[in-house]
């Protein structure tokens, strides 16, 4: 393989490009008539952070461009591209957000890992955020979403409505707990596929969060309801999340 290019650029803008050639004695993951396969390879990847007063980014991206020699599959292009934008319209306080995420997945998760079993899926996510401070350590959220979730293959194509809100407490200057409430309406393209039936989901949950310098925890722990229209369940919710930087 060869770099051709490296580059860290001072506004928090980084890309890497490079090109290879790779060989498969089995490029279709088959126990019998097994399939000797070139591909060239070539690769971008870059990174964009920013955080200004009013706009700020935090964007990667990492894409492969796949060439098959031999022709045992069409050429294909991989990766993957996670965004995330947001203007304060009102700083401090109201905030849109824009959101897109794309990559591949497996349209049967039993299969091999090959080309002719691998399909595009982009989702969308936009909408306002509304924080307000309530005396000294109180504070209410308040967020909408409408997101897309587009599948290149498999008929779940769908449009998701969602409301958020949030009454909480700072306990300090790094954790918060806050009692929450959110409902979501899906909507699916093609409700003939098996299990696409459109649906409602409630959650009325507690949160504890708690931000570090490298490492975010929150934990969720509430009710939740689902309402497909001819059926509905409810059931308790539990949720935890750990980052690191």
């Amino acid at each position: 393989s060869a770099s051709f290019a490296s580059v860290a650029c001072a506004d928090g803008f980084n890309y890497g490009i490079d090109a290879g050639i790779g060989e498969s004695d089995n490029v279709s993951l088959v126990q019998t008539n097994k399939v000797s396969q070139t591909i060239g390879i070539a690769d971008l990847d870059f990174t964009s952070k920013e955080t200004g007063s009013r706009l700020s980014d935090d964007i990667v991206g990492s894409f492969t461009y796949l060439d098959f020699v031999q022709h045992a599959y069409s050429n294909e292009f991989l990766g993957h591209f996670d965004g995330l934008v947001r203007y304060a319209l009102v700083p401090e306080r109201l905030t849109w957000t824009l959101q897109d995420n794309w990559g591949q997945l497996q349209v049967n998760p039993f299969g091999s890992l090959v080309p002719t079993n691998q399909q595009n899926i982009n989702y969308l996510s936009t909408g306002p955020d509304w924080h307000e401070r309530l005396g000294g350590t109180g504070f209410l959220n308040v967020s909408a979403r409408y997101s897309r979730a587009q599948y290149s293959v498999s008929p779940y194509d769908s449009n998701r409505l969602l409301g958020i809100v949030g009454l909480g407490r700072e306990l300090s200057a790094q954790s918060s707990v806050s009692v929450n409430g959110s409902v979501e309406r899906v909507l699916f393209d093609n409700t003939l596929a098996a299990g696409n039936t459109d649906y409602d989901s409630d959650n009325v949950y507690l949160r504890y969060e708690l931000h570090g310098a490298r490492n975010d925890l929150s934990a969720d722990i509430g009710v939740t309801r689902i309402d497909a229209g001819t059926a509905a369940n409810s059931g308790s919710k539990a949720e935890l999340q750990w980052t690191r930087k």
